[in-house]
């Protein structure tokens, strides 16, 4: 957004508004996931949106990337970490199945966010 300013013999380019494009998160659906908090917030954000019967509630969200097992202890090793400030779900989807497959049903979440912010492990 190149602007005219005083003193000055050259446009200066000054940043306009940042825009985030959601984040589709993945993971597979297990009698453990379907009850866990993070389901229960996902499943209430959608019908507060649905119905406007409540208010949706933002949260700031940390998504870990990380290698398996290679930390020295054995565990998984954090490599890096996003946080996702007024973070919610727009959108929720869950993967096909045939009966002829063996594949897994997986849960698709869009997140819509204000601002993230890369932070040390």
């Amino acid at each position: 957004d190149p602007r005219s300013e005083g003193g000055n013999n050259y446009p200066l380019n000054l940043p306009g508004k940042m825009k985030n494009q959601p984040l589709t998160l993945k993971r597979l659906v297990r009698k453990k996931t379907i009850d866990d908090d993070w389901n229960t917030w996902i499943n209430d954000s959608i019908e507060s949106a649905a119905m406007w019967n409540k208010a949706i509630e933002p949260r700031i969200i940390q998504i870990n990337v990380m290698y398996p097992k290679l930390g020295d202890d054995g565990n998984h090793l954090i490599v890096s970490s996003i946080e996702l400030y007024g973070a919610y779900p727009t959108k929720l989807s869950y993967g096909t199945l045939t009966s002829s497959s063996e594949d897994l049903l997986t849960q698709e979440i869009e997140i819509t966010f204000s601002s993230m912010k890369i932070v040390k492990p």
